[in-house]
C-alpha cells in the first residue's frame, strides 16, 4: 500500500523506475518485484506504464485540454519519447493518442 502510493504521488517523475522505488523503500529491486508481482499481479513497470496510460487518456479526453499538445500530455505523465508514448497508447487502447482525442471530444460536442 505504501509503495502504491508512492508510485502514485511521483508518477509524473520520469525518472520513476523499480530502482528509484525500492531505493526510497529501502529494499532491494528483486524483493520489490517479487511483492509486487504477488499483491498486484503484475510488475511493476507495467503498472507504473498502466497509471500514466490512464491519466494520458483523461487529459486527451478532457475538453479543457483540447489545445495541449499530445507530446506535452505524454511528457506531463511521465513519457520522455513522444513515440514510445503513442505505441503504448495504441497497445492498450488500439488506436492512436490523435484518434482516441478526436474520438472523444467529438463525442463530448455531440451534434
Amino acid at each position: 500500500m505504501r509503495i502504491r502510493s508512492f508510485i502514485r504521488r511521483h508518477l509524473h517523475d520520469p525518472d520513476l523506475t523499480p530502482a528509484a522505488i525500492a531505493a526510497a523503500h529501502h529494499i532491494s529491486v528483486s524483493h520489490l518485484h517479487r511483492a509486487f508481482q504477488t499483491a498486484q499481479g503484475t510488475t511493476v513497470s507495467a503498472h507504473i506504464r498502466g497509471l500514466r496510460l490512464e491519466g494520458a487518456r483523461g487529459d486527451l479526453a478532457d475538453p479543457a485540454q483540447r489545445a495541449v499538445s499530445i507530446g506535452y500530455i505524454a511528457a506531463r505523465w511521465g513519457f520522455t519519447h513522444h513515440a514510445s508514448f503513442t505505441r503504448a497508447f495504441h497497445g492498450r487502447y488500439h488506436m492512436t493518442p490523435t484518434d482516441y482525442r478526436h474520438i472523444s471530444l467529438d463525442t463530448e460536442d455531440g451534434p
